[in-house]
């Protein structure tokens, strides 16, 4: 019987597939993307793979074209679609939002965002609190994107039309962790954007007191640029620490497994920073799929995700997390007990199959609404 219903439920997944491939089919599907060269996870972890799965023909998105389904990113020239949209009413617009910049408050923080894209010719309008931008496309918007329940919540107080979509990492993990003994030293490792990388400083004192017992491994971009352009050198943010640590350039083909090799993984986030607080969870789970434990700071979403769980690695102070650390590298801490808790979870709510029934329930209501 289960294998009939599995079946049964594989045959409605699969004609929906085709009937939706006929329904795309012939549409004009316009893409503004995160990146110029597509190499962000913002866009290969998200339309792109789906794009890519279903065979979807779309193109970098111009103003000057008329499009069936216009799918925006935060990257976009958001005031000029909001334009746009106002000109072709009948285009189904998705503005897919995969950060929480919405959140910030500040109003130094907004001007400044909303000169600088102005200036650089990034929002055909100036906005002096940029947060507006994203009221006004919230509000145009046919359908909104997003990656956490607290998004969905605020987004929900302009538009209805809310999903709530996770990355999908595909081909990004190529290397699992297969065993649990400890290295000598501890490797502790951390990976992430090189802007999000001063967040380890926040528990600087903690790595500081292990001493030579583990070593902080970093795996980011050496160099990023702060508001586009100013040259920021990562390795400078640790020019002080007094903790051990080793520094890896982001690379594709090697993360994966330096992920897989280190011991356990930590995301420590300032809680006082608005953008870092409301983070969904995706870091959590990529380094999750590599089958390493995680510890993270006491955010949301991230609080959310170890509940599905059989344990709660997150921290609150840093009492927590030298408890935490000491737990994972005590002979205390079943590895197997807790991920296998973590891959039961990880199954039912971050598969593939997960990820394409929420992008085939966006795409089937745009193509729907064309009708």
């Amino acid at each position: 019987m289960n294998g009939y219903l599995v079946s049964l439920n594989q045959t409605k997944s699969e004609n929906l597939k085709e009937d939706l491939k006929q329904k795309l089919s012939g549409k004009r599907v316009g893409y503004i993307p995160v990146s110029q060269d597509f190499s962000s996870a913002g866009d290969r972890r998200r339309f792109l793979m789906y794009a890519k799965e279903y065979d979807l023909q779309w193109e970098i998105a111009d103003p000057a074209n008329k499009y069936d389904i216009l799918f925006i990113t935060t990257m976009a020239n958001v005031s000029e679609w909001i334009d746009y949209k106002e000109s072709y009413p009948d285009t189904i617009l998705i503005f897919d939002i995969n950060n929480a910049f919405f959140f910030k408050k500040d109003i130094l923080w907004n001007a400044a965002r909303g000169i600088t894209r102005y200036i650089l010719g990034r929002e055909k309008r100036l906005y002096l609190h940029y947060n507006n931008v994203y009221t006004d496309i919230f509000k145009v918007a046919d359908i909104i994107v997003c990656p956490t329940s607290s998004a969905k919540e605020f987004i929900s107080k302009y538009n209805k039309n809310v999903f709530l979509s996770f990355d999908y990492f595909g081909e990004d993990i190529s290397t699992k962790k297969i065993n649990f003994s400890p290295n000598d030293p501890a490797i502790i490792v951390w990976e992430g954007m090189g802007v999000t990388a001063k967040h380890l400083l926040s528990i600087s004192n903690v790595l500081e007191k292990y001493g030579d017992k583990v070593k902080l491994r970093i795996i980011t971009d050496r160099f990023y640029k702060l508001a586009g352009l100013i040259k920021i050198d990562v390795l400078k943010i640790f020019k002080s620490a007094k903790f051990n640590f080793e520094f890896y350039d982001w690379n594709k083909e090697t993360f994966s497994e330096l992920i897989a090799s280190s011991d356990i993984a930590i995301i420590p986030l300032n809680r006082n920073d608005t953008l870092a607080y409301h983070k969904p969870e995706n870091k959590l789970a990529l380094l999750w799929q590599h089958r390493i434990p995680v510890i993270t700071s006491d955010t949301p979403a991230y609080i959310e995700s170890f509940s599905n769980t059989n344990m709660d690695l997150t921290c609150k102070n840093e009492n927590d997390w030298f408890r935490n650390i000491d737990l994972l590298l005590s002979n205390k801490f079943s590895y197997e007990e807790h991920m296998n808790s973590v891959e039961s979870y990880l199954k039912q709510s971050r598969s593939k199959e997960a990820f394409l029934e929420t992008w085939d329930r966006i795409f089937l209501q745009a193509v729907n609404s064309l009708d």
